[in-house]
């Protein structure tokens, strides 16, 4: 009996640790819109990216905390990566797109690839994209 006295208390104080060593503060601040004309390419890559500034990525994130990416799509948030389906009514076709991100101190970047790896063709004649980032320190 006094086993289970001791249980029910080492119980109760080992869940409300957990709980404290996870809360995160979360910073939902940051919304940024590309327009077709803000994407950039390079020789040899097979992509587009755009890339920000975001002065809440620190390196204290880096090393423990965490950051979520979204895309506006179709009138609902998208968690990243997304692969999105791309219809031309030109070419009676449909392909996909890989959205995704990258993050590090202070920069964010999303880049749109199609999904076989070939460059996305109609990245400069597509609609403005919306994306929102979540910084978790």
């Amino acid at each position: 009996m006094k086993a289970k006295k001791l249980f029910l208390p080492l119980v109760a104080l080992m869940m409300m640790l957990l709980a404290s060593s996870c809360s995160k503060d979360v910073t939902i601040a940051y919304e940024y819109t590309v327009y077709p004309n803000q994407w950039v390419t390079e020789p040899g890559i097979n992509y587009y990216y755009a890339t920000f500034e975001n002065v809440d990525i620190t390196p204290d994130v880096e090393l423990d905390g965490m950051v979520v990416a979204y895309v506006y799509d179709d009138g609902r948030w998208n968690q990243l990566p997304y692969v999105y389906p791309y219809y031309s009514n030109a070419e009676d076709k449909t392909w996909a797109e890989n959205i995704r991100f990258d993050w590090t101190t202070n920069e964010v970047t999303f880049i749109v690839q199609d999904l076989d790896g070939g460059m996305p063709e109609a990245i400069n004649n597509s609609p403005v994209m919306t994306f929102k980032v979540c910084v978790l320190r």
